[in-house]
């Protein structure tokens, strides 16, 4: 694959976390658990920052992983985007679980 090829799959992947989210909003709780410790979450956010802060999270880490000069950053791109898409659904879960 080219460079181009994977930059547009990652896109996708960000694009796929947003609309995951979005389709997600109105089910949300009003505080997303974002971290936990010991079994109970101890840090939160509110659900309108937790719609956009891990597409948002997504574009900075893809942003530096395209300027870097490694000669693994796309698989790097792709792995990063991945797994922060399935944590995303593993959070909405956990905190749909707790509502």
């Amino acid at each position: 694959m080219t460079d181009r090829k994977y930059l547009y799959l990652s896109l996708g992947v960000i694009l796929l976390t947003l609309v995951t989210n979005l389709i997600a909003y109105p089910w949300l709780p009003e505080q997303m658990g974002i971290h936990m410790s010991g079994g109970q979450i101890d840090n939160s956010v509110g659900k309108l920052l937790y719609v956009f802060m891990v597409p948002g999270l997504q574009v900075f880490v893809s942003i530096m992983t395209v300027l870097s000069q490694k000669p693994t950053k796309n698989l790097v791109l792709i792995l990063v985007n991945v797994f922060c898409l399935a944590l995303n659904g593993w959070m909405i879960y956990y905190n749909l679980s707790l509502a």
